[in-house]
């Protein structure tokens, strides 16, 4: 496996113990079954997945080219990709399964204009991202995408895990 999937991995393993989906048990024999696969295209010197973030902002990789960034309390967790000029504002909460970011976002000022709590899903491959303001059409649209996990994790405790890690 190679090194960037492999912390991404791990980092989604982490994500599932601390949601209490899994059993110690169950992360240590994964764990060691990463260990014991094939590093073939080892990306141990790639940056993108082991950047915090600056003494001013805080960052979490979550697959390249996406991150969270947080650089201001007032404006939350940002979800974006130096790829794009877009990003989801005020991210509080994410799950990621089959090549697809979801997850709830917090209100938001733009521009003098209020955003409304909402909740969002961005397709990693082809870089569509879709918002919805009601609950049950985004678990629809989940639903359509094949995603069975709906958990999510709040961003600031993923990444304080990721970061006592790195």
């Amino acid at each position: 496996m190679n090194r960037p999937v492999k912390k991404v991995s791990i980092l989604i393993v982490l994500l599932i113990f601390s949601a209490g989906n899994c059993s110690p048990d169950q992360i240590a024999e994964y764990m060691g079954n990463m260990e014991n696969s094939e590093d073939t295209n080892s990306h141990s010197d790639d940056q993108f997945y082991s950047d915090t973030g600056g003494f001013d902002s805080y960052r979490l990789p979550v697959q390249k080219p996406y991150y969270f960034i947080w650089a201001n309390k007032d404006d939350g967790w940002f979800l974006q990709s130096d790829d794009s000029i877009f990003s989801v504002v005020n991210v509080i909460e994410f799950g990621i399964e089959n090549n697809t970011i979801f997850g709830r976002r917090g209100s938001y000022d733009i521009m003098g204009r209020k955003r409304p709590a909402g909740w969002f899903i961005v397709n990693l491959q082809t870089e569509e991202m879709v918002f919805f303001e009601v609950r049950a059409k985004w678990e629809r649209a989940l639903g359509v995408r094949h995603i069975k996990n709906k958990n999510l994790q709040d961003v600031s405790r993923a990444w304080e895990n990721y970061a006592k890690e790195n």
